[in-house]
């Protein structure tokens, strides 16, 4: 049988490598060949194991976040909504993919929504923004949203995020407050014209008394027949009734003190 020994075995220093050499030669670059595939893999497996935690943790965080979440296009759709919008207000995602961010928004506040999403998608900044969002069943509760810009690889805006938070029971707190503020300056108003009309129906029913019981001595000196025995009457009636007049004064003042 003929040898192939001679093309591994030559007598040219250029082709001096035998064939233990080459198959050795062979073997290592298979190795190194596995062992990257193998690298590669479990480097693969490593950063799906990653993704994996971290959209588990992201899906913890949208589920169970006061805030709720949102992301819409420069048409101002929404392409994803958190969970949260179908606990507070009766929507599901299925229901919100796609639409308008102006269907449950109150008509009063289109263009201030309107100009936060054009100044975000503009500016890349934008002010805290409150308005009204319909829920499900039609009523109304308030949100307050920051809207932040997301870029592209280019450095373009192409979509917002907006966070909101329900402040429906805050406003509602911040509202009863300033009733009660607005009752409380009332009180003390009334309390204190109260207290006026009080000194003054005070003093003034001391001045009464004196007019009164002048106006008795003098009745009680004159004649009957006396043409101004009828004047006095008259003075000492005015004064009676001036006196009833400031002793229901003093009753309102008393009231208004007392329970202000």
């Amino acid at each position: 049988m003929a040898s192939f020994s001679y093309l591994f075995v030559q007598s040219d220093p250029q082709f001096s490598f035998t064939f233990r050499d080459s198959v050795r030669g062979l073997f290592a670059l298979v190795f190194l060949f596995d062992f990257y595939t193998i690298y590669q893999q479990l480097q693969i497996h490593r950063i799906r194991r990653q993704l994996t935690e971290q959209e588990e943790i992201f899906r913890l965080i949208t589920e169970n976040a006061d805030d709720l979440i949102t992301v819409i296009d420069r048409d101002g759709r929404r392409l994803y909504s958190s969970p949260g919008y179908g606990k507070i207000f009766g929507y599901s995602g299925a229901e919100l993919q796609g639409t308008p961010i102006n269907d449950q928004i109150h008509p009063d506040d289109w263009e201030a929504i309107l100009t936060v999403r054009q100044e975000t998608f503009e500016k890349g900044v934008a002010p805290r923004q409150e308005y009204r969002f319909r829920q499900k069943d039609g009523q109304w509760r308030t949100l307050e949203s920051n809207a932040s810009p997301v870029r592209n690889h280019l450095g373009e805006i192409e979509k917002i995020v907006m966070v909101s938070r329900d402040i429906t029971e805050r406003k509602l707190a911040e509202e009863l407050l300033r009733q009660r503020e607005a009752q409380l300056r009332q009180a003390q108003k009334m309390e204190a014209v109260g207290r006026l009309s009080g000194g003054i129906a005070h003093d003034f029913n001391n001045l009464l008394g004196v007019i009164i019981g002048y106006s008795e001595s003098i009745e009680h000196h004159l004649l009957p027949e006396d043409p101004l025995r009828k004047s006095a009457e008259q003075i000492r009636k005015a004064g009676e009734r001036a006196a009833a007049l400031t002793q229901q004064l003093l009753a309102f003042s008393r009231q208004q003190v007392l329970q202000p």
